[in-house]
């Protein structure tokens, strides 16, 4: 039996006995074809249940990068209780409550000090020297586990660990942005001993040694980020930041495949290639909402509110980068250089309205 097999009959009644693997396989939205390709250990949907029932899961670690954020770190922290066994916050010279709110929060909470460098993915990949087994789950300050989904990223990571074990890929829990849209290729969870580094001063993203981009599975686990808000984004200097980090990025890594093309974040597409190819997995409606009323938003593409840090990269790619801009900030989506792994089979479980960003 394959994976996409398994993914088809969690929606068809009675196709996995009721059990602990069905409704932790019920979290997977979608999958790389790739992955859905895998075969299983076994073709009994009923005995896989049944050695699911016995496995543990392996140790989940949150990576937060931090700087000044004694106001968002608590409840950053706080909302991950379920879900993650550690936390190791990689700080950046925070002169702020920081760490002392973040230890009231998690005891148990790492702090590695780490002087910022004017690179995104040289913070994120210092975790993967500092843990060593499980997975490292890459959440931003300013980002907030739905309380609702509580305990999802463990399940779903376990479910992944127990049928996948030997596949490599990375794992997208959704993010949304509070007013606005929802983003889907995150690329966020990655396996401590898997081939995956981020890339790119900033819009960093996961690549294999080669620079191929990763095999994906989302995850109906969502995240409520704040950090876009207009406010947030004057008062922390992003825009000018993100510019800046941008130019940079060109000038010293022109071969930085996250460098080729200007994709926005939850378009559903960059330029190196079209939408990601979508099919159905069950028999139901191609796209179904996620659980929870915050999560269902109109359609990204008509979101039209651009933030100033979207349109000053903009504005400086056509060398007018001290032009005003309004809206909400975006991101960069990774092409897939090389051989394209970026098409999706997706479960009924997706989001209506929702595009994974590529």
């Amino acid at each position: 039996m394959k994976f996409s097999h398994l993914l088809d009959l969690v929606h068809v009644p009675g196709g996995i006995p009721a059990s602990r693997l069905s409704s932790d396989l019920a979290l997977v939205t979608s999958v790389s074809l790739d992955l859905a390709d895998t075969p299983l250990s076994s073709a009994d949907p009923a005995d896989l249940a049944a050695d699911y029932a016995s496995y543990r899961p392996r140790p989940v670690t949150a990576v937060v990068l931090t700087y000044n954020e004694e106001e968002r770190i608590a409840g950053c922290l706080s909302a991950l209780a379920d879900d993650v066994d550690h936390c190791l916050l990689v700080d950046s010279g925070s002169v702020d409550g920081t760490a002392e709110q973040a230890l009231r929060t998690r005891g148990d909470a790492r702090i590695l000090s780490a002087p910022w460098a004017d690179d995104f993915s040289r913070q994120r990949n210092l975790a993967f020297g500092e843990v060593t087994d499980g997975w490292l789950c890459h959440v931003d300050a300013d980002e907030v586990l739905a309380m609702s989904h509580a305990g999802r990223l463990r399940r779903a990571l376990s479910v992944l660990d127990y049928l996948l074990p030997d596949s490599d890929f990375v794992v997208s829990p959704v993010i949304a942005d509070v007013g606005g849209p929802v983003y889907t290729n995150t690329q966020r969870v990655l396996r401590t001993d898997g081939p995956f580094r981020f890339r790119g001063q900033v819009h960093e993203h996961p690549y294999d040694p080669d620079g191929r981009a990763p095999a994906r599975v989302q995850v109906d686990v969502r995240f409520d980020h704040s950090g876009y808000l207009p406010e947030v984004v004057d008062q922390r200097g992003k825009r000018e930041r993100y510019v800046r980090l941008d130019r940079l990025a060109r000038t010293e890594e022109p071969d930085n495949p996250n460098r080729v093309g200007t994709g926005r974040r939850g378009t559903g597409q960059s330029p190196s290639h079209g939408p990601s190819v979508r099919t159905t997995v069950d028999a139901g409606p191609r796209q179904r909402p996620l659980r929870d009323g915050p999560a269902r938003v109109p359609e990204v593409g008509r979101a039209r509110r651009r933030s100033q840090c979207d349109r000053g990269l903009r504005d400086a790619r056509r060398g007018a980068g001290t032009a005003a801009g309004r809206g909400r900030l975006t991101r960069h989506g990774p092409p897939a250089p090389g051989t394209d792994r970026s098409r999706t089979v997706r479960s009924g479980r997706a989001g209506a309205g929702l595009r994974p960003r590529t």
